[in-house]
């Protein structure tokens, strides 16, 4: 998807072990990949590999600028303050570690404080992700 448009590209299905690419989708923008499975058979997919597209190579705190900032970063007692427009109207933080696997879900983070609380996560880079913003930030 981009744009919360639907590009109609698939992945076709058969019992036999296949390797397929997609073309047509070397654009810019944030793109999503929805797995879905339309049929009652289980799947499985293994080494995914996914090629960039060459602007993202640019300096992503101007790209990707974010509604929000992060701090301490690092990040050393296991909580995450933020700042930003507007965060009471987010409903949902997410935070997913470098390989991007989601890692912690928190609902109405913002309801009552700007902190997170981390939930023992290991030191490492890990993304926050809270409306359509996302900051990347570090825990030690």
């Amino acid at each position: 998807m981009k744009f919360d448009v639907d590009t109609g590209k698939t992945i076709p299905y058969s019992a036999t072990k296949t390797t397929t690419t997609i073309t047509g989708i070397n654009i810019s923008g944030n793109i999503e990949i929805s797995l879905v499975n339309s049929n009652s058979n289980r799947i499985a997919i293994d080494d995914m590999k996914w090629t960039c597209y060459s602007d993202l190579a640019t300096n992503e705190n101007t790209v990707f600028k974010s509604n929000f900032t992060i701090y301490p970063n690092p990040v050393k007692n296991g909580e995450l303050n933020i700042s930003g427009k507007d965060l009471t109207n987010i409903p949902t933080a997410q935070i997913f570690d470098y390989s991007g696997k989601l890692v912690q879900t928190i609902s109405q983070p913002f309801k009552n404080s700007g902190k997170i609380t981390l939930k023992n996560l290991p030191k490492g880079i890990y993304i926050l992700k809270a409306g359509n913003s996302t900051a990347k930030f570090i825990i030690e």
